[in-house]
């Protein structure tokens, strides 16, 4: 946070982001002329969530996800307009605290875009058909998704074997306790 990056805050809509964060960040000095739900944006966000909650009910958890997303209108003091795309993802994760086997909830949120395009307000449709176009022709390079998948599952792999091995040592200990504790 103290660098610009992330920060510690409560979840938030899209646009309560975009006009908190965003706005201030990147956009100082403009307008909000309309903000509207980007349906679209929202429906994209919501695909991706099967396979969280998949994994997350594989480790014995469960995980509520809440996309949302926006489009907003604005206008700039010379006149210049623009369209901004933010998206928002909170999750809310629900799973056993290793250490006493309560419920603990972990709560998550990030922006999962935030793009923006100013043009002068004659080339208003063109400009729109661009950031469109830019928009729906994102593509993941699969090769460069199944490298991101594969060592996701190695870090996670990774995390629950030194978690084993640090409840492990938690145990051996408690039981040294114990067993000095008797004699």
């Amino acid at each position: 946070a103290r660098q610009g990056g992330c920060e510690v805050r409560g979840q938030s809509s899209a646009e309560r982001y975009f006009r908190d964060v965003m706005i201030p960040r990147e956009l100082p000095g403009v307008t909000i002329v309309e903000v509207r739900e980007n349906r679209e944006a929202k429906q994209a966000l919501s695909a991706n969530q099967e396979k969280a909650v998949a994994e997350m009910r594989a480790r014995g958890g469960m995980i509520d996800i809440q996309p949302d997303a926006i489009l907003a209108r604005l206008k700039w003091p010379g006149g210049e307009e623009g369209i901004a795309l933010c998206s928002v993802v909170n999750s809310v994760i629900t799973m056993q605290n290793a250490f006493n086997g309560a419920a603990q909830q972990l709560s998550l949120g990030y922006s999962s875009e935030r793009s923006w395009v100013k043009f002068p307000a004659k080339r208003r449709d063109e400009a729109e058909r661009l950031l469109m176009a830019i928009r729906m022709g994102f593509r993941t390079n699969p090769e460069w998704q199944k490298n991101v998948d594969q060592f996701n599952e190695r870090f996670r792999a990774q995390r629950d074997m030194d978690h084993a091995r640090v409840m492990n040592d938690i145990q051996r200990q408690t039981e040294a306790n114990l067993r000095a504790h008797e004699q």
